[in-house]
Parts: structure tokens; C-alpha cells; sequence
């Protein structure tokens, strides 16, 4: 994006529009990256090479008011989480 990156752009929309739901369309699927879109008020987040059920579930589910997650990328958060004793 030329002007800003999606996770300013994230930002900027809800600043202005706080009802808004907004699902993070990329190509970077790393933790960091998925942590920085939700953190900055994502409410779904796709990598695009994502089959269409999972795009489809993932707006549904937004669409709900829930967070849309796929399975791959909650694996990917998963493999990054602490472990707790």
C-alpha cells in the first residue's frame, strides 16, 4: 500500500469508523504479523492464498461479531504460544 501499511490503515479506519469490522487481507502469515492486526483492532485475518470456504467462513463469522480465524493461521498463533506450567 502506498500511502500507509495495513496495520496504520487498520487503525485509521476504526479511528474514524469505530463500528467497523475489519478482516486483514495479506500475504504474511508469521505470528508477529497476525498479533500486530488484531492488537490493532482486526477483527479477522486471511493470508490470500486461503481457499474459498475459509474466506467465506471468516466474513460470515465477522460479519457475526466474532473474530474469524481460520484454522491455519489459529495453528500458526498456536505454535507461538507460551507454555504455562
Amino acid at each position: 500500500m502506498p500511502v500507509m501499511d495495513g496495520i496504520s490503515a487498520t487503525r485509521a479506519i476504526l479511528d474514524e469508523f469505530p463500528d467497523a469490522k475489519v478482516i486483514v487481507l495479506t500475504t504474511y502469515d508469521g505470528d508477529e504479523d497476525i498479533h500486530r492486526a488484531l492488537d490493532a483492532g482486526a477483527m479477522g485475518y486471511l493470508v490470500k492464498d486461503m481457499m474459498a470456504p475459509d474466506v467465506l467462513n471468516v466474513i460470515r463469522t465477522v460479519h457475526g461479531g466474532r473474530r474469524g480465524i481460520p484454522h491455519a493461521v489459529a495453528a500458526k498463533l498456536a505454535e507461538h504460544t507460551p507454555r504455562v506450567p
